[in-house]
């Protein structure tokens, strides 16, 4: 009967709570993060002992343009690593060079980003409607007064119409005297205050609740930003999300690839999932599981994870095609799987995770009270007005005086 090999070499990747290999220093000697510990309770029922490496250039493992391969694929399909372990998907371009274990683990692909930004509350008052409504009101408005003075109804000049109906709209009252047509002033009046209890009501709902900027949330939504140029899209260097995209048959994540390809948007494994690497109105291709170490789970994760899902990912060990006992592998993955070993070994490390991020996670709901800030925007208009008031005034006053100067000589 064929017996496991005493000794291998095993390589991986150094991330926080995937793999960290150990610093041989105060009986540091395990591998730590969910794949580290899976392969330490391999190692227990194989009888095994291993030795860690990990490539130099730090990725999973993509073809070159000359047929060789990089990373953790590279790496074991050249002879120089029996397995790897760190989380790698497998793909039908990668089994033709290297051999794949039973899945242990599924992953979803998807996008992070930054949470949306508060709203600037300053010019809130505008908030209510939409620029289409707004553009609807004013020709509403300037129009009414028109309709009124050509069918005789509105005894007035048009301005001093126009002011008189402009009062209505925002709940001032209006003397019918100068109105002839009580139907056509009363439907007018219906209309305004129905415009203005819209407006006061959702203006209100604003002040109360935080208003947030709109962000992207789909795929399709991150395509549409990405071709207004408003923002970038990253992706971790030498995994499968490229090719897996450009082959997925959907328009929006063909588009999503080829930009990050045309404009080299990848980013080092190591690196990708830096807090800078957010700045500028960026989204990064993440897996959720990495995003939920990296910055917590929902609703405490400090970035924004999209539920549109790029693909679903089975993660296996890589083997190397000339190694002795991938059977013996598959049938010890297969009873792991059946006892939920993976499972218990992620849920307790993202519940350390969880208990390590604790003293970061948002307040989600907290209630405020008014500030200045609020309502900055409104007493900065009735300033202005005021201001304008005067200074008509003081020209009254001047042109007054002026006239009367020029009555006495």
């Amino acid at each position: 009967m064929r017996t496991f090999p005493e000794k291998i070499t095993v390589a991986s990747l150094e991330l926080k709570h995937i793999f960290e290999f150990p610093t041989g220093k105060d009986n540091d000697t395990k591998p730590k993060g969910i794949h580290g510990r899976f392969l330490e309770e391999l190692s227990q029922v194989l009888q095994f002992k291993y030795d860690l490496i990990s490539p130099p250039d730090m990725q999973w493992g993509r073809r070159l343009e000359n047929g060789f391969w990089t990373g953790l694929v590279g790496i074991v399909s050249r002879g120089e690593a029996d397995l790897a372990v760190s989380g790698v998907v497998s793909t039908k371009e990668r089994q033709e060079v290297v051999d794949f274990t039973e899945p242990y683990e599924q992953g979803q692909a998807t996008f992070a980003s930054n949470l949306p930004s508060l709203v600037h509350r300053a010019n809130i008052f505008t908030y209510p409607f939409d620029i289409v409504t707004w553009i609807g009101i004013l020709v509403f408005l300037f129009i009414i007064p028109q309709i009124f003075r050509s069918l005789n109804a509105a005894k007035d000049h048009y301005l001093f119409a126009l002011i008189k109906l402009f009062g209505a709209l925002i709940t001032q009252p209006v003397h019918d005297k100068n109105f002839k047509n009580k139907i056509l002033l009363g439907s007018y009046i219906v209309a305004a205050c129905f415009i203005s209890a819209s407006y006061k009501t959702v203006l209100a709902s604003l002040l109360a609740i935080p208003v947030y900027n709109s962000i992207p949330e789909t795929f399709e939504q991150l395509a549409a930003s990405l071709r207004r140029k408003e923002l970038k899209v990253f992706a971790p260097r030498g995994t499968a999300y490229m090719s897996i995209m450009i082959s997925s048959g959907d328009e929006n994540l063909y588009y999503i690839a080829q930009e990050i390809e045309k404009n080299q948007w990848l980013l080092p494994v190591d690196e990708y999932l830096n807090e800078d690497k957010f700045a500028n109105r960026s989204a990064i291709l993440v897996s959720k599981m990495l995003h939920n170490f990296k910055f917590g789970p929902s609703p405490w994760s400090r970035k924004f994870i999209s539920n549109d899902i790029m693909f679903y990912s089975k993660t296996s060990i890589i083997v190397n095609k000339k190694f002795c006992c991938k059977g013996m592998l598959d049938s010890i993955i297969k009873r792991f799987n059946s006892a939920g070993i993976f499972k218990r070994i992620l849920d307790d490390e993202i519940y350390r995770s969880w208990i390590r991020s604790s003293k970061n996670r948002l307040e989600i709901g907290k209630r405020r009270a008014f500030s200045l800030e609020d309502i900055s925007c409104p007493f900065l208009l009735l300033l202005t007005g005021y201001s304008l008031s005067v200074i008509v005034l003081l020209g009254e006053i001047s042109f007054s005086f002026t006239k009367s100067r020029q009555s006495e000589t």
